[in-house]
This record gives structure tokens, sequence and C-alpha cells, in this order.
């Protein structure tokens, strides 16, 4: 049985996660050309004790899917999301497969920017570490691509007070029975004026009793942007808690999240991250001041001088102004010129850092700038050869990056033999942004 599943895991990873594994080679790394779908996991207690409960939310917007006209002059597109859950062995210990078919009166709708299919998964777990891949498949182009993330499902049951993990949401309805329903926001680009709640559960031994919760946010440059300090009753074991940040507080990037719990002389806390996306900004970054930073290979030094020197409160606005003057389709909400930049800087970041960040070594640089090589020669390994008696030479790891529509090549050389590789044949900025390809 163990052996079935760790073939039927290898299929599945090859068919899903082939983008992921491409690692350096660069080939067909082209994340932003695939279906994208947006996805958030969240770990809550389990009505059976010996278990913990794996919430998957996943959200494909309409214009990422192919329609397809029908004879009723309505449109059509299927899909399909394959969701794996894996022990740390690589074990397949749990799988959903969920097949959607959309149906649209007309063609402005199935383009419609913010609209989105929406679906959910959960899966009932032992407490452990496990790796969650997600996979995404248009039933018309059959196209793939996948998101894969570790998670660690708690037991809840054991302490005498814990909190689960908190569910950023749009809105959070009580349902007719009482019990709450979050409609989870699953880190979506958010719109000037969108509500941002959070919520997650309280759980107690003693069903009875005062419970007092402490919610502190940070951002990035560690500013408190949201505290409260409120006093419950445990109605049950497990008390809801919603709260809701004012939208004029939340900016494009990353916060911690600190939530302190205290009930029937027990304690416990939490400390978390979530980000938020804004609409215009790059969704391969999470911090505008890193994304700044990042320009340095496409801004000349009065623009970067513009957007750094604003006031903190402006820098958003100066950052998106300058991508919307480098905009290929100024009609459109979508920057294609922006996206594929950042898709760069993140790929090269993934790939290339080692001492540091990967897009400010050389190979980022490359990268960033023109794009993937059109082929790549590799001696991964130092070699030593004799060259006569009593004397060698050493063959430093090196790679070579072809461009041939630029009639161009790099050479790296790993120097100090730790994967730090360097151009040996070094070029100015100038002459790479001479050659730009974005």
């Amino acid at each position: 049985m163990q052996i079935m599943k760790r073939i039927v895991l290898l299929i599945l990873l090859f068919g899903l996660a082939g983008q992921a594994s491409a690692q350096v080679e660069m080939a067909n790394d082209r994340s932003l050309d695939l279906p994208l779908f947006f996805l958030d996991l969240v770990n809550t207690r389990s009505k059976n004790l010996d278990k913990s409960r794996l919430q998957v939310y996943v959200k494909i917007p309409y214009e990422e899917l192919q329609f397809v006209k029908l004879e009723s002059d309505s449109f059509r597109a299927k899909y399909e999301v394959t969701v794996l859950v894996l022990d740390e062995d690589d074990f397949q210990m749990d799988s959903r497969i969920m097949q959607r078919s959309i149906t649209l009166g007309s063609y402005e709708e199935t383009r419609e920017r913010g609209v989105y299919d929406d679906l959910a998964a959960k899966f009932e777990l032992e407490p452990n570490d496990y790796k969650v891949i997600v996979g995404l498949m248009d039933k018309e182009t059959k196209q793939t691509t996948s998101q894969k993330t570790k998670m660690e499902l708690r037991n809840f049951n054991d302490a005498e007070i814990s909190i689960s993990d908190v569910l950023i949401a749009d809105s959070v309805d009580v349902d007719t029975d009482g019990s709450v329903l979050a409609h989870p926001h699953v880190n979506l680009p958010r719109d000037t004026g969108t509500r941002t709640l959070g919520y997650f559960e309280v759980y107690t031994k003693k069903k009875k009793g005062d419970l007092n919760v402490e919610i502190t946010v940070r951002n990035s440059r560690n500013k408190k942007v949201y505290e409260d300090n409120r006093d419950f009753q445990i109605a049950d074991a497990s008390t809801p808690i919603v709260f809701e940040i004012a939208d004029g507080e939340l900016q494009h990037g990353r916060y911690k999240l600190k939530i302190k719990a205290k009930a029937n002389g027990e304690k416990t806390e939490l400390e978390t991250v979530f980000t938020i996306f804004s609409r215009g900004m790059p969704l391969t970054s999470t911090d505008l001041e890193s994304a700044i930073q990042q320009l340095r290979y496409i801004a000349n030094g009065k623009d970067r001088d513009k957007i750094e020197d604003a006031p903190e409160d402006s820098q958003k606005v100066a950052f998106i102004e300058f991508w919307k003057k480098r905009d290929p389709t100024p009609g459109t909400e979508e920057n294609e010129a922006m996206n594929e930049y950042y898709r760069r800087v993140a790929y090269a970041n993934e790939h290339f850092g080692r001492f540091r960040d990967g897009w400010k070594t050389d190979m980022g640089m490359v990268y960033i700038v023109l794009g993937e090589p059109n082929d790549v020669e590799r001696n991964p390994f130092n070699s030593v050869y004799s060259t006569s008696y009593n004397s060698s030479r050493t063959i430093k790891a090196f790679e070579v990056w072809h461009y041939y529509q630029y009639n161009r090549y790099f050479v790296f050389i790993d120097e100090s033999g730790f994967g730090d590789f360097r151009l040996s044949n070094p070029v100015s900025l100038n002459d790479l942004m001479s050659l730009k390809n974005f």
C-alpha cells in the first residue's frame, strides 16, 4: 500500500509540481503565463479528539480561466483542483480532487476583474508536520500550475487553552444555528475601502468562565497599526473571535499578528504573519520598501530618489506612477512590464541567493534584465587536471549563459567553491540595459 502511495505521489508531483522543480534550469518557469490561483491554509480544532483539522481555501479569478463559446451564446470554463497532503517522508496521507464548471451569459463577464470562483476542502489528520500541494488544471487548455507549502497541524486538545490559526476574511456572518461563517480573503489583491477582518477560535477545556483576548498588529517597520483588548464569556469549549482593522491602516506589505489569551488562570499566545496585497502592486512582492530597492535595474537614480524621498504615505503612489509610464497596455488594469520584472526578481531570490538576496547577485542582475538565457552550459564541480609531472590545474565550477538574440554570452565562475557565482566578463548595468527585453 505504501509503495502504491509513493507511485501515485510521484505521478502527481511530476504532473502538478513540475514548474516548482525546474530550479535553475529556468526553461518554462513562466508562472505568470499559467492559470493563477490564490491559496490559504488554516488549522483549527477537529471534533475528533485524536485529529486536527486542515482547511484549504482556493480562489480562481475568472479572467485566468479559458472560457469557450457554446451554441446557446453562453460561455463555459472547466477546471480541476487537486489537493495532496503528504507527510514528512512524502507519503500521501489524503487527497481531494474537485472539478468545477462555470457558465456565464456574456464574454464581458469572463474578463471581469475581481470576480472569483472559490472552493474549500477540509481534512481531518493527526497532529503533525505536513506538505500540502494544490494544483490547478484548466480543462480547456490543459495548462497546469501548482503551489506547495508546509503546514503544521497542532494538537488543540491537550492544553488547557489554545488558539487556532487566524483566517483573514472579507466578511463574517452568523448562520441560522448560531455558528460563525467566515468568508476567507485568500490573499487577493485588495482595493481601497475593502473590509479586512480576522477570525480565530480560542479553545478551553473548561466550558465556562472569563476569557481575555489581547490582539496586536504591527507592520514591517514594527509600527503598531492595530490593538484590541476585550473580555468574553466562555459559553462552550470553543469561543469565536472576530476583529476588524481599519482600511487606512493597511498598506501593501507583510504584518505581524500577536494574540494573547487568558482564561481560568491559564494563558497562551500565538504569533503569525499575514500579507496584504494592494491593487496595482506586484503580487510577487510583499514589501513596498524592498520593491522600491529592487528598481535598481530599471530605474535611473533620479527616478529612484523621487520614490525613496517621497513621504511614507506617498511612496506607493509614486511607485505605481513609475510603472504606469512603462505599462505596455495602459488601457487595462494589468501592468505586464511590472509583473514580468518582479516575476524575475522573485525567481532570482529563489534560485540565486546563498549569502545575499538573489536579486543582488550577478546571476540575478543578468536574469532580471535579460530574462531566461537561450542555453546554459554547466560545470557544477571544481575539477583538478594533471598538466605535467608534479603539476596540476584546477577548473573551477562555472556556468555560461547564452543569449542568441543579442549575440552575447555571460560566464559565471564560483571562485569560492561555495556556490557564489560571479561574472568573469564584467558588464556594466548600462550595457545590460541597452539589451533589456522588458
